[in-house]
């Protein structure tokens, strides 16, 4: 009788276990899943930003294209550190993140600019 009890107590455990690690599984994806879009609304904001900057400035204006410049560098130098910084935590527990190149009209220029997507965890 102890051994069928105790066969028992340990079946029980077992699937204790598991069904415990498949909800921390979920949790995580959708951990992850928050900070890529986080990150990403960040990413959207400074786009939307350097849009608006754009828009202000006078195409006709001497200093037209230094302008317009100076905002593209600085969002592409924000965007890479959001997305660098957010890959890099991601990496640190074992998830694989990247970025992809998304097409932005800045002004009257194409920048490539560079939102996150999780590729494994």
């Amino acid at each position: 009788m102890k051994k069928y009890f105790m066969l028992l107590f340990f079946i029980f455990g077992f699937l204790f276990l598991f069904d415990v690690n498949a909800n921390a599984s979920v949790s995580t994806h959708q951990e992850v899943v928050e900070i890529v879009e986080k990150a990403n609304a960040k990413i959207d904001d400074e786009i939307e930003k350097a849009i608006e900057k754009a828009e202000k400035l006078d195409d006709q204006d001497k200093k037209y294209d230094e302008k317009l410049d100076k905002i593209i560098v600085l969002l592409l130098d924000k965007t890479y550190d959001i997305s660098s910084k957010t890959i890099e935590n991601l990496e640190k527990d074992g998830i694989e993140a990247e970025c992809y190149h998304q097409l932005v009209i800045i002004g009257d220029r194409m920048v490539y600019v560079d939102p996150i997507r999780v590729h494994s965890w």
